[in-house]
């Protein structure tokens, strides 16, 4: 998958600092920086306020909840990663 940039790098960096490295859903140690609203439902890319500090399985989760019948894995869930990921390798989601 394309990076995100240094522009996104910077941000979750500072999204890290913000939230010390701690997840916000459970507490313990986190180090992926997600969006609270997705993109794809509306969410700001850039807004500090859309962000979080999730740990890696809670991050998994939510992931799981916002795709709904998406399981990662399955073909169907393949299918939104792939245009979910074309979309912003066009540059949709950066604007």
């Amino acid at each position: 998958m394309k990076r995100k940039g240094r522009r996104w790098d910077n941000l979750a960096a500072l999204i890290r600092e913000r939230d010390d490295y701690v997840c916000q859903t459970c507490g313990q140690w986190g180090n992926e920086v997600d969006h609270i609203v997705s993109i794809r439902d509306g969410g700001a890319m850039w807004d500090a306020a859309n962000l979080q500090v999730l740990c890696s399985p809670c991050h998994i989760r939510k992931t799981r909840r916002e795709y709904g019948v998406f399981a990662q894995g399955t073909e169907e869930w393949y299918d939104e990663f792939r245009r979910l990921r074309e979309e912003a390798e066009r540059g949709l989601w950066w604007s």
